[in-house]
């Protein structure tokens, strides 16, 4: 069983250190970054478990507690939309981005990676291997799994996105042209 901390949260002097990193002594730095990787581990180390409670424990144990319930909904760290499945679902993709997984391109005979610098400039180019293979197919997987709980017709998204842009416009041009209306006070 791994060890780790129970009391995972960073102090607000320890993001705040974590943010501004570069304004730290090269001594401080050092000693918060290791903090910081220590804390990446037994959060790194934990993921499984958490995985095997909510697995584990009567799905209605878990849906009718208050706690969990507010810890799923509340926006974390005072961030106004992001939820622990949002921030869950960023650290998915920064774990992949971290792993270097990259998307396999070419045709069968001739696969190759591209890692990608803030996604303009080619870092490397590689031939794809057996892992890279693997490593795709499980997130294809994984995405196969994750569009059974979410099989909205991403056109139907667009379109709705456009109606509500749409609604908010002509709600602001009403109240141009009723403030346009009003006799000056």
């Amino acid at each position: 069983m791994a060890m780790y901390n129970m009391h995972m949260h960073l102090k607000p002097d320890q993001i705040e250190a974590l943010c501004d990193r570069e304004k730290l002594k090269p001594q401080q730095r050092r000693d918060f970054d290791f903090t910081f990787r220590r804390r990446l581990i037994s959060f790194l180390e934990f993921i499984a478990e958490a995985n095997d409670i909510i697995e584990c424990l009567p799905r209605d144990q878990l849906k009718k507690n208050k706690k969990i319930k507010k810890a799923l909904s509340t926006p974390v760290l005072d961030k106004s939309i992001e939820t622990a499945v949002d921030e869950s679902m960023l650290l998915v993709e920064n774990l992949l981005d971290l792993l270097d997984y990259a998307p396999i391109q070419g045709s069968p005979e001739k696969a190759h990676i591209i890692l990608w610098d803030d996604e303009k400039n080619p870092v490397s180019v590689r031939n794809a291997t057996n892992q890279d293979l693997n490593r795709n197919l499980a997130v294809h997987a994984f995405v196969s799994r994750l569009s059974k709980f979410y099989l909205t017709d991403s056109d139907l998204l667009l379109k709705h996105k456009q109606y509500r842009e749409k609604q908010k416009w002509e709600q602001a041009e009403i109240a141009k042209k009723i403030k346009k209306e009003e006799p000056p006070a």
